[in-house]
């Protein structure tokens, strides 16, 4: 019962964290003025971004089996950042 879920929520649980990494670094740099930016913290989102992007790139294998959750959400992220 838990193989195939449990594996497809393990993947989406990292997609999901850069998502919600990525909005919050693009509402900083678009709705703080310029001088409330906090730079530092900017820099530590991302950085959460790319070792999200280095894990799931890690074994990317799994995402060419079959469309799920777990590819979907991996899709839209990379369309984002990619937007």
């Amino acid at each position: 019962m838990y193989g195939v879920e449990a594996e497809t929520g393990y993947r989406q649980a990292p997609g999901e964290g850069i998502l919600n990494m990525a909005v919050l670094v693009r509402y900083e740099n678009v709705l703080e003025p310029m001088a409330q930016q906090w730079d530092s913290w900017i820099d530590y989102q991302k950085g959460k971004i790319n070792r999200g992007l280095k894990e799931l790139g890690q074994d990317a294998t799994i995402f060419n089996s079959e469309v799920n959750i777990s590819s979907t959400t991996v899709a839209c992220v990379i369309d984002y950042l990619d937007f």
